[in-house]
Formats: C-alpha cells, structure tokens, sequence
C-alpha cells in the first residue's frame, strides 16, 4: 500500500511516476555534463571488473539518477501536500542512488 502524505514513516515505499534509462539518455547526460567516463560509454572496458564490482555493462551517472530520485519524491510529495525545500541525503538516501542504474531497464519507486 502507498504511503500517503500524512502518515509517510521510514521505509514506507511511495507510489512515484516511472522513468526509463536508455543508452541515448545516458549520453545525452554525457553531453551536458561534460563527462565522458568510459564507465557511462563503452561496454567493452564496463566488461572487467573494478576491485570486488562487476557492473555488468555502462551505468549511468550518479548525479543523474539522484535527479531522476529527487524528481520522483517532488513529483509524489508536492501534490501531496508537501512543502519544497532542498532535498537533504541522508545515508539510506545515499545508498539507494549508489546503485547502478541501467539501460533498457524501467524504474519506478519501491522497485530497483
């Protein structure tokens, strides 16, 4: 059940709007960003591994997905009834968006 506003507690999950991760978003943040890691590009390097991680293949970046996060909470909270402030992080926070996100996959709040 979706948390409403009034009664939202820790580790109550929330009924967000859905977002999609594409590899031509990825780039196109890329390109804004001026940031052109091989991380966020090129499958190839993504296939070794980096100490005890394996992503698997290109991830997006992190500054994105905690902007896709933060437009979910503010498109849930502000109809909702909350008031807008500046989105503090605290640690669960922190790492909820230290998980990798990537292409061709759906998310949504509540889900990874």
């Amino acid at each position: 059940m979706t948390a409403t506003f009034d009664n939202l507690s820790a580790g109550d999950v929330i009924d967000g709007p859905k977002f999609a991760v594409s590899r031509e978003s990825i780039r196109l943040f890329c390109d804004a960003s001026l940031d052109y890691n091989p991380l966020h590009l090129d499958d190839n390097y993504m296939k070794g591994n980096f100490g005890k991680t394996n992503f698997g293949g290109i991830i997006m970046h992190g500054m994105n997905n905690f902007g896709l996060i933060s437009r979910m909470l503010t498109d849930w909270a502000c109809p909702a009834g909350a008031v807008h402030r500046r989105l503090e992080t605290p640690k669960s926070f922190r790492k909820a968006v230290a998980t990798p996100l990537r292409p061709n996959a759906k998310y949504r709040s509540g889900t990874g």
